[in-house]
């Protein structure tokens, strides 16, 4: 009876070492796919809708586009503009003309 006790013992433990193999195979493929994944979707994400851009002078004459500075003059008077933020209130620069005002831009993809 011992000797079936013992056949019984290491057929058990060899049961959970190949369960322990399965689990290890099984985290390694996840472990695979998830970084394959993660590298097609970076992949995906840098090559896809970056074609070319409009130029800013799209549309506008000859004479329009000599007439704009081509570097920033301290200074000079910035451009008036008007934006919306977040809460869908107006903002124009020329309605601060004179109070000191930051301008901070920021852009996430």
């Amino acid at each position: 009876m011992s000797s079936k006790r013992r056949s019984k013992k290491s057929g058990r433990k060899e049961l959970r070492a190949e369960k322990k193999r399965q689990a290890a195979r099984r985290k390694n493929l996840f472990l695979v796919l998830g970084v394959g994944i993660v590298l097609f979707a970076g992949y995906f994400f840098a090559t896809s809708g970056g074609g070319p851009k409009a130029p800013i002078t799209e549309g506008l004459s000859e004479d329009e586009i000599a007439a704009l500075p081509t570097d920033p003059v301290v200074g000079a008077r910035a451009p008036d503009f008007t934006v919306v933020d977040v809460e869908d209130n107006s903002f124009t620069l020329s309605n601060v003309l004179g109070k000191p005002t930051a301008l901070m831009f920021f852009h996430s993809w």
